[in-house]
C-alpha cells in the first residue's frame, strides 16, 4: 500500500483511527525511522512510548470490539457475560 505515512493516513481517513491514535502512530513512525536510519539508539522513554502505543492500538483494534460484540450479544439474548467485568 506504500510509505508507513500513506498507511497511516488511509487508516485514519478510513475511521480505523482516531485522530489521537493517528498522530500518535505518526510519531511512532518517526521515532522507528530514526531508529533504522541512524545510529542513535531509543532511549527508555521513547521504547516505553513504543510499547504504551503498541498495547493501546492493540486494544483498540482488537481487545474493544470484541468485548463490545460480547456485551452486545449478552444484552439481545439477556445473558450476562462471564468474564467481562
Amino acid at each position: 500500500m506504500g510509505r508507513p505515512a500513506a498507511r497511516i493516513d488511509a487508516l485514519h481517513a478510513a475511521g480505523k483511527l482516531t485522530d489521537a491514535l493517528a498522530a500518535w502512530a505518526h510519531l511512532v513512525r518517526l521515532d522507528g525511522n530514526d531508529a533504522t536510519h541512524e545510529e542513535k539508539e531509543l532511549s527508555e522513554a521513547e521504547i516505553e512510548q513504543l510499547r504504551q502505543f503498541s498495547k493501546l492500538f492493540l486494544t483498540y483494534s482488537f481487545t474493544l470490539p470484541s468485548k463490545v460484540a460480547t456485551w452486545r450479544k449478552a444484552a439481545e439474548s439477556d445473558v450476562e457475560p462471564v468474564g467481562q467485568g
